[in-house]
C-alpha cells in the first residue's frame, strides 16, 4: 500500500501584481514514483472587479530550483513510514525548469480545489515533481496545499 501525504503553505503568500510566483512544490526521488492526488489554493481578494488569477499546474525537474522555504510532509494515510518527498513553499527566487501542464483561471475572491479521478492522477519517477504557479493581475495573497502519495 503506498503511503499519502499532505503539505501546505502555513501563512499565507503574498503575490505581486503581474508577476509569476511558484507557490508549492513537491519533489520526489531516485526510484519512487511521484502521484499527485489533489491540491487546492484560495486567495483572499475583497474587489469584485478584479481580474481572475492563472493557476498552473507544473512538472518540475529541480534542474534551477529556486529559492524557497522548507517545508514538512504530514503522513495522512497508510502505513506509517517517513516521506521521502521533499515540500517547498514561497519561492522568492523562481525555479527554472518549470512546464505548465494544465492552468486555470480562478477569481482572486475564491479558490479551486482539484482531485484526480483515481488511476488518472498526475505522476512522475525519479527526482522530478510538480509546482503550482499563480500570477494574479491584482496583489492579493494565498493559501495552498498539495495531497500526493509515493511508492
Amino acid at each position: 500500500m503506498q503511503a499519502g501525504y499532505a503539505g501546505h503553505s502555513g501563512a499565507a503568500v503574498a503575490l505581486t501584481a503581474a508577476t509569476a510566483k511558484t507557490v508549492i512544490a513537491i519533489t520526489g526521488v531516485a526510484n519512487s514514483v511521484l502521484r499527485l492526488t489533489e491540491f487546492g489554493i484560495s486567495f483572499d481578494g475583497v474587489t469584485a472587479g478584479n481580474t481572475p488569477v492563472l493557476v498552473e499546474l507544473c512538472k518540475n525537474t529541480q534542474a534551477g530550483a529556486g529559492t524557497n522555504t522548507d517545508g514538512t510532509p504530514d503522513q495522512i494515510r497508510g502505513i506509517t513510514r517517513t516521506a521521502q518527498s521533499d515540500i517547498k513553499f514561497n519561492y522568492t527566487a523562481e525555479p527554472t525548469a518549470l512546464t505548465a501542464i494544465k492552468a486555470w483561471r480562478v477569481h482572486p475572491q475564491t479558490g479551486i480545489d482539484i482531485k484526480w479521478p483515481l488511476g488518472r492522477e498526475p505522476e512522475q519517477a525519479g527526482a522530478t515533481g510538480y509546482a503550482i504557479r499563480v500570477t494574479a493581475a491584482q496583489a492579493v495573497n494565498c493559501r495552498v496545499f498539495v495531497e500526493w502519495e509515493e511508492g
